[in-house]
């Protein structure tokens, strides 16, 4: 077995577990949320003023919860089939944002796809695929840098 797939594989597990996990605390959150908006609602006087309603900015946090979630899962499946580095790196140093949690995923990811062993597989892994694509010439010149 080669030693780089360990790291890699255990970072892409975690970026599966992180994903899913932050996919069911938002939805355990909006199901609260709507919780007690409902009783908010029915504690207010008719005719004492409007209803309370969900605010806007819950709506796009809770958007933004679940987009990050998939993105983490989406990182997770790029990690396990070594492709997408760019994109990997990205999302890794964008979930350094998530507090506690998200820094210490994000950190990790960094620091296994930064070391230069990583991100040469990463290269050979896309030039075999561009080999079963028939784009040999591109392959080539990717496979030798």
């Amino acid at each position: 077995m080669n030693p780089l797939t360990t790291p890699i594989r255990a970072v892409s597990l975690l970026q599966y577990l992180a994903g899913f996990a932050l996919l069911a605390y938002t939805a355990y959150a909006f199901v609260m949320t709507q919780r007690m908006t409902s009783a908010v609602n029915q504690m207010i006087v008719p005719g004492s003023g409007p209803p309370f309603v969900f605010p806007t900015f819950g709506w796009f946090i809770f958007g933004a919860l679940i987009v990050f979630s998939l993105l983490a899962m989406v990182t997770g499946y790029l990690l396990q089939f070594r492709c997408g580095y760019w994109y990997c790196v990205i999302i890794a140093g964008a979930e350094c944002l998530y507090v506690p949690v998200g820094t210490v995923l994000g950190f990790l990811t960094l620091l296994v796809l930064l070391r230069p062993s990583v991100a040469a597989e990463f290269r050979t892994q896309q030039a075999m695929q561009n080999i079963e694509h028939g784009e040999p010439s591109d392959a080539r010149r990717v496979a030798e840098s």
